[in-house]
């Protein structure tokens, strides 16, 4: 796949979108055409445009290609793309999979082959994506939050950040970030993991579906969590649909729990901020909502 051009600018703050439930999205402009409406997705390996859209740009066709959505995998079509721009930020010679508007809600889905050079940061109380190349200081507002910050580490597999350091009912887990998820999901594996230590969580589920932007669904099961841990930090209560998604699979979790963290997760905090070419999640530590910070 063609890698993006070296974006000409260090920083751009876009506004969010307000209109599409828990998930955050931008305007974006393609080949010079203004206006459209690309959800945030870190959980997805490439960028990807509706057909309509694809349609009605005009965009040349490109090679079928597999998607790996977090249900199943698809062969999807694929437009070619000169210009993708994303604030000020350009992109060229991109290769998009094109998946139906009826699946995606929105003109489409920025992609970890965009967002993968920079710390992407999701203000949520500002309502501001802001991406940052590396390299490039702190601006005096983000120094002053500094201090209300908690940074995780990570693991880079795949193009995704996998975080450490994190548990769920006292289970150690593998997690990710996936703000194109509106929900937090955790395979089976994490499932009879806390219902070990939980008998009770077998008595407390109900059957949900699951389904993906490339259109599979599966049948999950969601029960709560009581306590999940972030670092220093700390999430009571946080309903989660389990199910041994595809996605864990490509990404080589299912035999360990694991969990995809959602845009519900996004939300109970001032900030998040998924730094790619630091391998670092930070979470700005919220003034108003559940999470906690944790007791040593």
């Amino acid at each position: 796949m063609p890698v993006p051009a070296e974006p000409p600018i260090s920083e751009a703050a876009l506004d969010v979108l307000p209109n599409l439930v828990t998930r955050m999205a931008v305007n974006v402009d393609i080949n010079g055409s203004t206006g459209h409406t690309f959800v945030v997705d870190t959980g997805a390996n490439r960028t990807a445009i509706s057909s309509e859209l694809a349609l009605a740009l005009g965009l040349p066709p490109g090679p079928e290609v597999l998607v790996n959505g977090v249900t199943a995998a698809v062969p999807t079509p694929t437009v070619r793309v000169e210009r993708l721009f994303v604030g000020e930020t350009a992109f060229r010679g991109l290769l998009m999979p094109v998946i139906s508007h009826a699946r995606l809600g929105v003109h489409g889905l920025l992609g970890v082959d965009v967002l993968g050079r920079f710390a992407v940061t999701f203000d949520v109380g500002e309502s501001v994506l802001r991406l940052r190349r590396r390299g490039v200081g702190l601006s005096r507002a983000e120094d002053t939050r500094l201090d209300d910050q908690t940074t995780l580490q990570a693991r880079q597999r795949f193009g995704q950040l996998t975080l450490v350091r994190v548990t769920a009912d006292g289970v150690p887990i593998q997690a990710f970030i996936d703000s194109g998820s509106q929900y937090s999901i955790g395979n089976m594996a994490l499932f009879n993991s806390v219902a070990a230590r939980r008998p009770d969580v077998n008595d407390r589920r109900w059957t949900v579906p699951v389904i993906g932007a490339t259109g599979d669904n599966v049948t999950g099961e969601l029960a709560v969590v009581r306590q999940v841990r972030l670092g220093s930090v700390t999430l009571n209560e946080l309903p989660t649909i389990f199910c041994d998604l595809h996605a864990f699979r490509i990404w080589r979790m299912e035999d360990r729990p694991a969990m995809l963290f959602g845009a519900d997760i996004l939300r109970m905090f001032d900030t998040v901020t998924v730094d790619f070419p630091e391998r670092q999640v930070r979470f700005g530590l919220p003034t108003r909502h559940r999470p906690s910070t944790a007791l040593p």
